[in-house]
């Protein structure tokens, strides 16, 4: 079960590659992602073969891997390029189940009809996309299948949409085919009005014409629904319809499903064609994606004066497609320059993204204000105490007179000449006697 979605990506990658070859870069472009970080970023948008069909983005991103000039990158935003140019329409997905009682004959790989159909349901709704695809699953026999139907429940795609598949029941009674189309079209289109600009299908797996048996619901015996009324309502809506059949064509299965829908009906007989044909049922808007990745060398300089390769690989080993382009900076002689900033959902991607390896080159120019700020706090705190010592003594001595010195010169202090009757020396000190309120109030008199 675990393998389903990643047998359903590579049938898809191996259609694309079959149709057209190899998928091609468009172009790459040097970013800038400051604030976020100093290494240089690369954006390169690539084209795949019109067979491939529309991926969620965070499938993509699981299985896209970049190498700049042989060596691995980790991308940090990959996006489809119904996503780039505004965002693709929400899908909504009825899936109506057989759960008659012929869904329990084996398969050639031993397992039943049902739980093959089971097991290809839960990789399909495993890729749709949580965040705007919408998804229900509804068992259908002859019981109880208008009321079943209106009452689906619509799911996010993904985890949440796969809840749903464990509350099928077991195989039992017979199938109202026709009614159950009729009905799933039905609520469909009232899901519609509300949102008339979302994408809207409904895939049927059967594997059995409409018999509606001896114990049908009272409504569907009073008022069955015929194969006319199905294939006038399906040609009417915009609803997309997928009926597949599970079974043999001697069985006579595949007759009244492609009258209901020439185009999209199959009949599977291998497990393995089931899942490739419920990859067809999304629908083929997505042509191609965009890739942002961190470049493996720190600086730009180390980007100078030569030519780079650029490798995109899409897939798992062995069902993989790639693509390789030539980048060459336009700058020869200097180091290349950023083209384009990094978009606000782009930088949000790389700040998830974590560390880089050498992450020197995000920590660089913190370290060096910090360094810078302790030289500076060094020299305007400590060198002044070093220079002149003398000015920041908290305990000035006292000298004779009451006057105050401070210590480093207080051993070359003495009292001048002409205090001791003598003629004043150059090197004798000043000395400077205390205020006392009797020479003001002297002079005040003079």
């Amino acid at each position: 079960m675990k393998q389903l979605p990643l047998l359903l990506l590579a049938g898809m990658l191996t259609g694309a590659q079959a149709q057209d070859g190899a998928m091609s870069v468009g172009g790459v472009t040097m970013l800038s992602c400051r604030l976020v970080s100093s290494r240089p970023c690369f954006r390169a948008t690539v084209s795949f073969g019109r067979q491939l069909r529309n991926l969620p983005d965070g499938l993509l991103y699981k299985k896209t891997a970049i190498e700049f000039d042989g060596i691995p990158v980790k991308p940090f935003q990959v996006l489809s390029n119904d996503r780039v140019a505004g965002g693709r329409k929400s899908r909504t997905v009825m899936i109506l189940l057989d759960i008659s009682g012929s869904m329990g004959m084996k398969m050639s790989n031993g397992i039943s009809r049902f739980e093959t159909a089971r097991q290809a349901v839960d990789g399909f709704v495993s890729n749709l996309d949580p965040e705007i695809d919408r998804v229900a699953v509804v068992p259908f026999d002859n019981h109880g299948v208008i009321s079943t139907i209106r009452a689906a429940r619509f799911l996010p795609g993904g985890e949440e949409g796969r809840s749903l598949l464990s509350a099928l029941p077991n195989p039992r009674g017979d199938t109202a085919l026709y009614a159950a189309i009729y009905y799933g079209i039905e609520a469909l289109e009232q899901r519609q009005r509300t949102n008339p600009g979302g994408e809207f299908q409904l895939i049927v797996i059967t594997d059995g014409k409409d018999d509606l048996g001896r114990d049908p619901d009272p409504e569907l015996r009073q008022r069955p629904v015929s194969i006319d009324a199905v294939a006038q309502k399906a040609e009417q809506t915009s609803v997309l319809v997928y009926p597949i059949g599970i079974g043999s064509t001697e069985e006579g299965i595949l007759d009244p499903l492609e009258r209901i829908s020439f185009e999209h009906s199959h009949l599977v007989q291998e497990p393995e064609d089931l899942i490739q044909i419920l990859g067809q049922a999304r629908q083929s808007v997505a042509t191609g994606m965009r890739v942002t990745f961190l470049s493996p060398y720190a600086t730009a300089g180390q980007l100078e004066g030569r030519q780079h390769s650029v490798r995109v690989l899409v897939g798992d080993t062995g069902d993989r497609v790639e693509a390789t382009v030539a980048w060459i900076p336009v700058e020869s002689m200097v180091a290349p320059q950023a083209r384009e900033e990094c978009s606000p959902g782009e930088k949000q991607a790389l700040s998830l993204l974590g560390m880089p390896d050498d992450y020197t080159g995000v920590l660089r120019p913190l370290a060096t204000l910090v360094v810078f700020a302790g030289i500076l706090a060094l020299c305007w705190f400590l060198m002044p105490r070093l220079m002149w010592p003398e000015n920041f003594s908290e305990e000035l001595p006292r000298v004779d007179g009451g006057a105050r010195w401070s210590a480093g010169r207080q051993a070359t202090v003495r009292k001048s000449a002409a205090v001791a009757g003598g003629p004043r020396q150059e090197t004798d000190a000043t000395y400077v006697m205390p205020r006392h309120e009797s020479d003001s109030r002297s002079r005040f008199k003079q």
